[in-house]
């Protein structure tokens, strides 16, 4: 996720705003997502809980 979510907001928002802007909004998004999933899985293997194949898919709705 942390490659596609980048990716594909820079293609989305490229024509309606500055490149240059739409390439920063689109790492901010990217790195959130990146860092967020990372944090979750190691607080639940720290916890001791097990996890699905779910936690990868981010449905983008929160």
């Amino acid at each position: 996720m942390a490659f596609v979510v980048p990716r594909l907001g820079y293609a989305l928002l490229k024509n309606r705003i500055a490149r240059f802007d739409a390439a920063a909004v689109a790492a901010a998004y990217g790195s959130v997502s990146a860092v967020t999933f990372v944090t979750a899985t190691q607080i639940l293997e720290a916890s001791g809980l097990s996890f699905g194949g779910h936690m990868t898919v981010d449905t983008g709705v929160h």
